[in-house]
């Protein structure tokens, strides 16, 4: 019987750290080019990526988004394999921008693909026809 009770629990125990996900908060940035990177752009079906971007999910659900020009804040939240950033606040960083004109807050959430620990969305440029892939690793 002890065996038998030690044996289940060890089971659900195993089972259970195995279908844990690891945390999606933290810090991410664009690294530099790599192989793998490289691949996963042809595998897409890309053209070009988006450079310099940083993203930093918080536990509270809330983010921190900065691209080459604008800094946006707001909630996210996880979907299957999406994550999903619901912007609240948009400001360009160049301040003097921000006095001239105010930074447009899409009412679309900004989605990202979950996929093997990076995070990346494609962005598609419909003026010059073509794929951009934004490709987040966590730090």
């Amino acid at each position: 019987m002890k065996a038998f009770l030690f044996y289940t629990i060890s089971i659900v125990f195993a089972c259970s750290s195995c279908t844990r996900e690891p945390s999606l908060c933290g810090d991410y940035e664009i690294k530099p080019k790599k192989v793998f990177d490289k691949l996963f752009t042809i595998r897409k079906g890309v053209d070009s990526r988006i450079v310099g971007s940083e993203l930093k999910l918080m536990e509270d659900s809330s983010f921190t988004y900065v691209t080459c020009g604008n800094i946006m804040k707001g909630r996210w939240q996880k979907s299957q394999h999406y994550v999903f950033l619901h912007v609240t606040a948009n400001r360009f960083r160049k301040d003097s921008l921000n006095s001239i004109m105010k930074a447009a807050i899409h009412e679309k959430p900004l989605v990202f693909t979950i996929d093997k620990g990076k995070l990346y969305r494609i962005v598609e440029d419909k003026e010059k026809k073509r794929k951009v892939l934004e490709l987040l690793s966590k730090r």
